[in-house]
């Protein structure tokens, strides 16, 4: 399944780590150090919004926000 559609299987069926704020997210790079990491996916032009918000389960709108405004 690629992440386009395991992102849709997850979104549409509730799973719950989808459930997150943009402030809770922040918190939680910062928590896991994992900020960096986060910020390298959002410049690699070979990975789709759906990469990044299956690895990071978060949605896509959020993946949006984030690439806007790095």
């Amino acid at each position: 399944m690629e992440n386009k559609e395991r992102y849709s299987h997850d979104i549409n069926h509730g799973n719950p780590y989808y459930r997150i704020s943009i402030e809770g997210f922040k918190k939680w790079l910062d928590t896991e150090q994992m900020q960096d990491e986060f910020n390298r996916m959002l410049r690699d032009r070979d990975l789709t919004l759906y990469d990044i918000a299956c690895d990071f389960s978060i949605p896509v709108v959020m993946v949006k926000f984030f690439k806007r405004s790095a």
